[in-house]
């Protein structure tokens, strides 16, 4: 989906998108973090914290409910 979107978006929403997706982390009970973008996700214009998503652990390899929420990079 993200290459997809990636190449009919303009490059400047593109670049908007894979940013502010990369402000997104989930986070493991094992305590690793990952960003939405890393995962193959995509979190834009999203408003919502602290909501939680079934993903697979890349770090475990574990799959569980991880709490989704922004961490600003630039802060």
């Amino acid at each position: 989906m993200q290459r997809w979107l990636v190449t009919l978006l303009p490059k400047s929403w593109a670049e908007s998108m894979e940013k502010e997706s990369k402000e997104w982390k989930v986070i493991c009970p094992c305590g690793a973090k990952d960003t939405i973008w890393d995962i193959g996700g995509i979190r834009w214009k999203a408003r919502a914290h602290k909501k939680t998503s079934y993903v697979v652990c890349r770090t475990c390899g574990e799959g569980a409910w991880m709490i989704v929420k922004r961490e600003f990079q630039d802060e």
